[in-house]
């Protein structure tokens, strides 16, 4: 599946300039494409449960959120219901994280991820590649993930005004098309 991405990927990047005549795709004999060598990725990773440490800091996480819902919004706790969602609006609207506040919006990240987690049945793990260590929710022992720790305050960074509503239609889409995916019947 992988090679098939990055091949159509190559494809699509390939730059489009040639005349009427001439076509951007070469054709393969059946013997050539037999012996076709995909391009393989060299995208490692590792994948781990959570330990008592990173727990301990994604239950701090989630402390700050509750007090920042009771301290502006008088929410005492989130139910897990799409009403959560309009919690989280409501903190961006009335700007109860400082735009700087990178490690508030990471928390409330989290408490997404948590939303996220609940409804679509994904677990926290960490996730290890060359690009560092995260934190991340897997669907079952699959090679799919959803990194909601900075999904908000990454927004922030770029300027942005995060909708909450609208990354979890979008998320939701992306792990209902990943599930679909994995549901499939596998070739032989």
């Amino acid at each position: 599946m992988v090679q098939i991405i990055v091949l159509l990927a190559h494809i699509l990047m390939t730059p489009l300039v040639f005349s009427a005549e001439e076509s951007v795709f070469s054709t393969l004999t059946a013997e050539q494409l037999e012996g076709y060598q995909f391009e393989q990725s060299d995208s490692k990773f590792r994948v781990t449960p959570l330990n008592v440490g990173q727990q301990a800091i994604l239950d701090s996480q989630r402390r700050t959120v509750s007090d920042l819902m009771l301290r502006h919004l008088g929410v005492s706790r989130l139910k897990g219901k799409a009403a959560d969602l309009d919690h989280f609006q409501a903190l961006i609207q009335r700007k109860a994280i400082r735009f700087d506040d990178v490690t508030t919006w990471q928390a409330l990240g989290v408490v997404f991820g948590d939303y996220i987690a609940e409804q679509h049945g994904l677990t926290w793990v960490v996730y290890e590649d060359e690009l560092g260590v995260s934190k991340a929710l897997r669907w079952q022992d699959t090679d799919n993930f959803v990194f909601p720790v900075t999904v908000f305050s990454k927004r922030i960074q770029f300027k942005e005004t995060p909708e909450p509503r609208a990354i979890y239609a979008d998320l939701s889409g992306v792990i209902k098309g990943f599930k679909a995916l994995e549901a499939r019947p596998q070739l032989p």
